[in-house]
Order: C-alpha cells, then sequence, then structure tokens
C-alpha cells in the first residue's frame, strides 16, 4: 500500500489484484496492468497522476508511468534494487542490496544530488536531514557541501549493567552487562578497550583494578549442596549429598588485574571451591564450615539454611565464616566466625563498609554488641520479635566495628533489597524503592525517601537517589535535608561519587554521561 504526497489517492494490491482509491470520494478502480505486473517491486506516488516504479529484479528500468493507462512519462537515470519518496516527493531515496547508504536523485532534474554516506536520508523544503552510523543527524542545505547544523542521536538502550565502577577521581570507568565488557574514559566515551566478562570490579586507584570473572568448565569442580544429617555430641556436622541430579558444581573464579594505564588484563590468582562476592576493596568468602567440605547458604531467621533444596534442621548450628580476601593476592585480611544462627552480609561495591545483618534476638547480635555499651543498651531497652534485625557496620579492609542500629520493621535480617553504610548512617530498602536512613550515633530512623539507584559520600556528606523519569535527587546525608534536583534526558541507570565527593557521575539508560559539581549543592539557588 502506497499513498500518494497529499493523502487523496491510495494504492494497495499486489500482482494478481490491485486498485486505486480516491480518499475522498471514497470510490475505487483497476490499476493498469502495465503498473499491477510491478507491484512486488518499488511502486511510489509522485501525485495523483504519476507514480515511480521499478521492476523487481530489473534495477536498470526504473520509470515514471501514468496512473491512467500505465504509460512511461519519463526515464530517470539511475540504477537501484528499490526506492522510497523523500517528504519533498520531487526527490526518490535509492536503495541497493548489500548496502546500508541511501542515494537522493533529484526526479525533476533528473541528475542525482552528491550524498554523503549515511543509513537514512530525508529531504525538505530544500533542505537535506542525513544520518549516519555514528549517531550523528546533519543538516545541508541544496548545492552546499558542508552541513548549516548538526546533532548527536541518542544511542541505543543500554544493556541491563551487571557490574559497573569509576576510578576514585572519574577519569575511566569499567561496565559489564549482557555477555560484554569494557574500559571506557569518561570525558570523551571513547572505549579503552575489550575486557573480561566480569561479576565485580573495584578500581584500587586510576591505575589498576581488579575484575572477579566466572571460568567455565565442563567438568563439575566440587559439588556444594548437602544435606545435614545430624550434629554430634563433639559438634561435628555429619552432612551426604542432597541430590545428585541436582547439585551444582562451584565454577572456579578467576580474578584479574586491570592495568588501566596500559588497558590490558591478565590473570592474577584464581579462587578454589568457595564463591567469591564483591565487597567494594576486598572479595568477601563467606561459607560454612564442616567434615563435608565448604558451601555457600542463605540464612533464614526460622533457623533453616538453605541453597537449591538443602537443608539444616531447626535448632542445629553450623559453623559459619566470612572471611576478606585482598584481590591483588588472595590472602586473609581478616575472618569473622559465626556459631549459631550467623549474620548476612551486604556490601557496598562504591564504598568501604559492609554491613552484617544479625536477627536481633540471637546470640550472634547480642555478642556483637557486648563491647559497646550502647549497642548493648540498645537491645536491653528494646521489646525484640523474631523479625528484628540488629545492624552492624564494619571496615571492610580490617573487619573493625564502626558501628549499630537496631531496626524493628521488615520480616527478618535476609529481607533487605540493598543495605550499605556511609560516614554515620546505615541506609538500606526493603521493597525497591522506599529508603530508610539510620543514625548510628543515636541508632534513631532520620528519615524516608523513595528511590532507587543510591550513591552516597561520607567527605561532602551527600546522598543521591534516582526518582524514576531522569530525576536524580540530592540530599544531605545527615540531616536529610533536599538539597538539589537534576532532571536528565532519559532513564538513570548508574550514580558514582568521586572520592572527595565533589563530583557526581551519572549514566542513562540512552548512553548519555554527566559529571556533576556538587561543590555549590549547599548554596541556595
Amino acid at each position: 500500500m502506497t499513498f500518494s504526497p497529499d493523502s487523496r489517492t491510495l494504492i494497495a494490491g499486489d500482482i494478481r489484484g490491485a486498485v486505486r482509491v480516491d480518499t475522498l470520494g471514497r470510490k475505487k478502480t483497476n490499476l493498469p496492468s502495465a503498473i499491477q505486473k510491478w507491484m512486488s517491486g518499488t511502486v511510489a506516488m509522485l501525485d495523483d497522476t504519476r507514480a515511480l516504479v521499478i521492476p523487481r529484479g530489473k534495477p536498470d528500468e526504473p520509470a515514471i508511468r501514468s496512473l491512467r493507462d500505465g504509460s512511461i512519462l519519463a526515464t530517470p537515470k539511475f540504477k537501484a534494487d528499490s526506492a522510497l519518496l523523500a517528504t519533498d516527493a520531487r526527490y526518490a531515496l535509492l536503495h541497493n542490496s548489500g548496502t546500508q547508504s541511501v542515494r537522493v536523485f533529484d526526479l525533476e532534474d533528473n541528475v542525482p544530488l552528491e550524498t554523503p554516506e549515511n543509513i537514512a536520508v530525508n529531504i525538505f523544503d530544500g533542505e537535506m536531514a542525513l544520518a549516519t552510523v555514528d549517531g550523528e543527524l546533519f543538516f545541508f542545505r541544496k548545492g552546499e557541501q558542508a552541513p548549516f547544523a548538526s546533532l548527536s542521536l541518542p544511542a541505543e538502550g543500554l544493556a541491563p549493567l551487571g557490574s559497573a565502577a569509576a576510578t576514585p577521581g572519574l577519569e575511566k570507568m569499567a561496565i559489564a552487562g549482557d555477555g560484554e565488557a569494557g574500559l571506557f574514559e569518561i570525558a570523551t566515551g571513547r572505549r579503552i578497550s575489550s575486557l573480561p566478562q566480569f561479576s565485580a570490579v573495584n578500581f584500587t586507584d586510576l591505575s589498576s583494578a581488579f575484575l572477579l570473572a566466572a571460568e567455565p568448565r565442563s567438568e563439575p569442580a566440587w559439588e556444594f549442596e548437602y544435606l545435614i544429617d545430624r550434629v554430634d555430641a563433639q559438634g561435628t556436622v555429619h552432612a551426604s549429598p542432597f541430590d545428585k541430579e541436582a547439585t551444582r558444581a562451584i565454577v572456579p573464579q578467576t580474578i584479574w588485574h586491570l592495568d588501566a594505564v596500559d588497558a590490558k588484563a591478565s590473570p592474577t590468582w584464581m579462587g578454589n571451591e568457595t564463591l567469591l562476592r564483591a565487597g567494594g576493596p576486598v572479595l568477601f568468602e563467606y561459607s560454612f564450615e564442616s567434615l563435608a567440605g565448604r558451601g555457600f547458604f542463605l540464612p533464614r531467621a526460622d533457623g533453616v539454611f538453605f541453597r537449591q533444596g538443602a537443608r539444616l534442621p531447626q535448632g542445629i548450628g553450623v559453623p559459619f565464616r566470612l572471611r576478606a580476601l585482598d584481590p591483588a593476592s588472595g590472602r586473609e585480611l581478616w575472618s569473622r566466625t559465626f556459631d549459631g544462627l550467623p549474620a548476612i552480609p551486604f556490601a557496598d561495591p562504591q564504598g568501604e563498609r559492609t554491613v552484617l545483618s544479625w536477627q536481633a534476638k540471637s546470640a550472634g547480635a547480642w555478642a556483637a554488641a557486648k563491647h559497646d555499651r550502647a549497642a548493648r543498651e540498645m537491645l536491653k531497652r528494646a521489646k525484640l520479635t523474631d523479625q528484628d534485625s540488629f545492624l552492624e557496620a564494619l571496615d571492610a579492609r580490617t573487619g573493625k566495628s564502626l558501628g549499630f542500629v537496631l531496626v524493628q520493621s521488615g520480616s527478618s535480617p535476609a529481607n533487605f533489597d540493598w543495605l550499605f553504610s556511609v560516614g554515620q548512617a546505615i541506609i538500606f530498602s526493603r521493597d525497591g524503592v522506599r529508603v530508610h536512613v539510620y543514625s548510628m550515633q543515636d541508632g534513631q530512623l532520620k528519615v524516608k525517601l523513595v528511590g532507587i539507584h543510591p550513591s552516597a559520600n561520607a567527605q561532602a556528606n551527600l546522598l543521591t537517589l534516582d526518582e524514576g523519569l531522569g530525576r536524580l535527587t540530592i540530599y544531605d546525608l545527615n540531616t536529610a535535608d533536599k538539597l538539589d534536583e537534576e532532571i536528565f534526558p532519559d532513564s538513570i541507570v548508574y550514580t558514582h561519587f568521586s572520592s572527595d565527593g565533589q563530583r557526581l557521575f551519572v549514566l542513562t539508560e540512552n548512553q548519555y554521561a554527566f559529571v556533576l559539581d556538587v561543590r555549590g549543592v549547599r548554596v541556595a539557588h
């Protein structure tokens, strides 16, 4: 089907039968057979009486034919597999199979127009709009060689980010998502190099980073799902494979060193039979210890530990161990062992801390609080339930305890979407969008906010939240006062403060990147 430029005439059909419709008079007539037989090729109406016709398979036989009797009125001097008319019907947009670029032909003067390489062209009112494969849109006036205007088109949407991190000064950024990873220069957007697919990345400084990547292998390295049968009087755990058909294998994880100056990545060491997780400046290994080996399980408040079907009977305590490893060497930096109901660790990939989430009534929570008088008093005064969580912030590099808060809402210590600590605050969300900010100075809830993709910085005492639809809000981390709001052209997918808190990097869904100077954000404006 095709309309005439003024929409008063419609041609519809195929080589078996086609009609010409007067859309105002609501009348139809049969097309001349000389046009109908070429309906599988190009038929583009110049006006109510003429059409440009290119027979299928005959690129050297274009003709302008009468819509009344099919006679040839003119023979344009071009060869093309197909054509469309520009918005200005004087011009034909010519296509050839196997090429992406479009050529422009002036049907009145019967001459081609000089057309730069492109992926799309259109002409209206003597001006040509031309899009390039690099995402640039140029505007030319007829007869002129240089464009009089240009702009950059939005890139295609980003795939969901698997992991991302920026250098402390926001000079470079590593991104992984949807089977692809790369190192980029933030100031220009230039892709410096491709990287192995990684699940975590941490920049130690401007010139160096470490990537956590999984290496595929055909044979299982270790079956890690076990059913805990019993614990004897000596505390030994007796376990058996849960289901050989359902068991999964730990895939060894390789740690790569990225030289950000030379833009080269090389493997440095490999993890063993346990799973490693991102922990900001460290890598975390969280496993239970038993004669059956090590395994990675998720604790629940009801005393059941599970991973793909493996279960621990109610009331049985298994020693769990959390280890912080140096990404450069795999050397253990510190470890914590938990007996009974263990804590659940939450790490901040942008920060320097991890937060342990305890069931507030558990012995482990009371043991963690015993060296802090304010924390002990907090637990003693509260009427605790099984749903309450006791949160302990740790320095990720040293394991040193930095502060505590008691959260008497929610369903369990595991029921957090994300949870991290910056400065004197512990910040979390349980339903994806409602954000709670607690102070470790007095243990009190300071504010409830709404947003996603949080970023925070202790030096500047700033918190940012994405409120959706490209709207970014900046808050004072200490007072929770709203300081500023910025609007971006599309949805936000990632934010990151520079280490000194003076700048904020924002990446949007359509690959726009911004660096905001936030030094004056507290100044009224």
